[in-house]
């Protein structure tokens, strides 16, 4: 629904972002900003810096969450999802005026560590939509969040997760339910 069609636009946004300077760059942050702003909003004035901080806890040294099966292969309520579902939540910990953690370094680690812990395990599920429509709604929310912040992820980070992000299927190739989603 609502929160896909701004990662869609996220993920142009990222794309067209890499391929034009200048005019285009000032619209490319402008576009990030208005996808940011809207998540923000979307949250609330809630401070999610302690659930971020819950989170952080139940991270290891390589950035994986210890209580998330990423061998899962359930084809419905996969495992990994609650992996990208808390890097949105960190990265809007991390951004938010009404956060207790925003512009934290230990969140803006903990961030960066999950995003290249995801990067290289790279979850598999033979569920297309998780990999075509999930992961690159949520990895890109989060990385376009986190663009917003005080300190940016650094740029191979960034280009591992649109990597992943290149690999989902094209939008134009959706049907039914999976078409709504994506329309602008």
């Amino acid at each position: 629904g609502k929160l896909f069609n701004k990662n869609f636009v996220m993920l142009f946004c990222f794309t067209l972002g890499t391929c034009f300077t200048s005019f285009a760059q000032t619209t490319y942050e402008q576009l990030l900003a208005n996808i940011a702003n809207s998540t923000l909003k979307d949250y609330g004035q809630g401070d999610y810096g302690p659930t971020a901080a819950s989170y952080m806890a139940l991270m290891d040294e390589s950035g994986a969450f210890v209580d998330v099966n990423y061998n899962d292969d359930k084809k419905s309520d996969w495992s990994p999802v609650v992996h990208y579902n808390r890097l949105v939540v960190m990265a809007v910990a991390y951004i938010s005026p009404y956060s207790s953690k925003k512009g934290d370094e230990a969140l803006f680690q903990a961030v960066n560590k999950s995003f290249l812990y995801w990067a290289s395990k790279n979850p598999q599920n033979t569920n297309w939509w998780y990999h075509s429509i999930g992961i690159p709604q949520n990895l890109g929310l989060a990385m376009c969040l986190m663009r917003m912040g005080d300190k940016k992820l650094p740029g191979d980070t960034e280009s591992a997760i649109v990597s992943i992000l290149a690999k989902a299927k094209n939008p134009a190739s959706y049907t039914a339910a999976n078409k709504q989603d994506i329309a602008l």
